[in-house]
């Protein structure tokens, strides 16, 4: 009875010891993905933080990069055919006088008034609109503010104060499709006021209008960052934009 008791059992014995031979490489399979799961997950939230910052870095230099189109209030336009050439012009120029690559260099005339190179205008009038921009010069502004246009010397004879902003950039949101960026921007009046929560912080002012801004983005070799303010910078590769249309906003009607 005892020897076959003991040949009964062993077939059991060597069946559990057969399960047991999986237990190993199982619990070796479920670390491996819990790693690998847990790499996919900080990998992931990486390349979300990565995102957003890129996303908070674009937005803030839309804003700057807008601001000269934005404060003279350009006109609508569908295409680079129809844009008024006289606020182009007009853009151009407090790009020109708000950068600090070219604004501390210039000469002043014997009225005070800064000498700007017709090139250097022109050079910044394709950075915002593209290469196809067309501008006439000619003399403009208010009277006490007059831009007067020296043909002989091909420059303009710029006053150095009475900058008004009409309107400050707040780029809402934005949508890239391919090169395609399609940017909802809100216009803060400069007369604008901020307000002031229970708790002192500031409270920034409702947009007076907004529009729909379309821009073109291009790579840019690293050879032409250098010292570039038109130029953004986002995970190593380069890109300048340049405006297609402006378009207003067309609001929805309340049912």
């Amino acid at each position: 009875m005892t020897a076959q008791t003991e040949g009964a059992t062993r077939p059991t014995r060597r069946r559990r010891r057969g399960k047991r031979r999986w237990a190993a490489p199982l619990g070796i399979s479920i670390f491996v993905f819990a790693v690998i799961g847990v790499i996919y997950t900080i990998n992931l939230g990486i390349r979300s933080f990565e995102e957003a910052f890129d996303k908070a870095e674009e937005i803030e230099y839309f804003n700057d990069f807008l601001l000269p189109v934005v404060m003279v209030d350009f006109p609508p336009f569908a295409d680079s055919s129809n844009i008024s050439s006289v606020k182009a012009l007009e853009a151009a120029m407090w790009k020109t006088m708000m950068s600090t690559e070219d604004g501390e260099h210039f000469d002043i005339d014997d009225m005070g008034r800064q000498i700007i190179p017709t090139e250097i205008i022109m050079k910044n009038a394709r950075s915002l609109f593209g290469e196809d921009i067309n501008i006439n010069f000619v003399n403009f502004g208010e009277v006490d503010n007059i831009f007067e246009y020296d043909e002989e010397n091909d420059c303009y004879h710029a006053p150095i104060f009475g900058a008004t902003n009409l309107y400050t950039p707040d780029v809402k949101s934005y949508r890239r499709r391919g090169s395609t960026i399609t940017l909802r921007v809100g216009y803060i009046s400069a007369e604008a006021e901020w307000g002031e929560d229970k708790n002192g912080s500031k409270i920034a002012p409702e947009p007076e209008k907004y529009m729909i801004y379309t821009l073109e983005r291009e790579k840019v070799p690293q050879s032409e960052t250098s010292g570039s303010s038109g130029v953004f910078v986002s995970r190593k590769t380069a890109y300048k934009f340049y405006i297609t249309s402006i378009q207003k906003e067309e609001r929805k009607e309340e049912k």
